[in-house]
């Protein structure tokens, strides 16, 4: 078993590396994590839509999934486990997810409603409500409610470009004098072909470098899917496959941190009415 120490150690090292502290923005599902981390144009995208959450404006079908990280850089106390759901109501959805990360002595709780509308057929925008509750052993428990805004533009069928805020509020975590800052994300997704796919974001938290990543997914047959990405600031590589049948969708990512070394991730989504 890995000491506690090494755990503490790959903590502080990934907040030194990235600025990030508690809650920091994960990509929550594999094919976002093969695409380069954090594509904010999926349009009805289970995963992608509870990180941007206009993008649920695109899902046709009841979703739900389960998605876990059994171990981040080989470590298994830094697990991620998240469920999501999401329902099309009327010229929108509403959903909503959960995620449980870290072990018994650090844990991080999310949870968040979302909804989406389809302000015209190429417009829609969107808003999340979340909840962050932070418990560290020997230090107490601390939480706190975050907002999101979401907005996408579809430049034609195939083309989609996308914007997201986090934490618009500026929510506090307990007694904390810094807020959990707010960031921004913008992202692009282009189909040019039926079988292939390019995405790529730039996003910005106040008093840090811009983070920048792109990804590539191929459509082959038999409902194969190949992805591969890379990430700036800190650089990482990704890559993964989805598999595609009926309305099962089956994925799987890796991501290759240069200084900490590999996460896997697996996702499960199932769309109720097929695909």
């Amino acid at each position: 078993m890995h000491s506690r120490w090494a755990i503490y150690g790959v903590l502080i090292l990934l907040f030194l590396q990235q600025g990030k502290g508690a809650f920091e923005d994960h990509p929550a599902g594999a094919r976002g994590i093969s695409l380069g981390g954090h594509p904010c144009a999926l349009v009805g995208d289970l995963w992608a839509g509870f990180r941007n959450p206009s993008l649920i404006a695109g899902i046709t079908s009841p979703t739900i999934g389960i998605s876990i990280v059994p171990g981040a850089y080989g470590l298994v106390e830094l697990s991620r486990t998240s469920f999501g759901y999401a329902q099309p109501v009327g010229p929108g959805a509403i959903g909503g997810y959960g995620s449980r990360f870290g072990f018994d002595l650090y844990q991080e709780i999310e949870a968040g409603l979302t909804t989406s509308l389809a302000v015209t057929p190429r417009i829609a925008v969107g808003l999340a409500i979340r909840l962050y509750a932070l418990s560290v052993s020997g230090y107490g428990k601390a939480s706190c409610v975050g907002i999101t805004a979401g907005f996408l533009l579809s430049l034609s069928e195939d083309s989609h470009l996308a914007l997201q805020i986090d934490n618009l509020n500026s929510p506090r975590l307990g007694p904390a004098r810094e807020p959990i800052p707010a960031s921004l994300l913008i992202g692009v997704s282009v189909h040019p072909l039926e079988v292939l796919r390019f995405t790529a974001s730039v996003g910005k938290e106040p008093g840090f470098p811009v983070e920048a990543e792109s990804g590539i997914e191929f459509s082959a047959l038999g409902g194969v899917r190949m992805r591969a990405g890379v990430a700036l600031d800190p650089v990482a590589w990704s890559g993964g496959l989805g598999i595609v049948t009926g309305g099962i969708e089956a994925d799987y990512g890796v991501r290759w941190h240069l200084d900490l070394g590999v996460t896997h991730a697996f996702t499960l989504t199932l769309i109720f009415g097929g695909l």
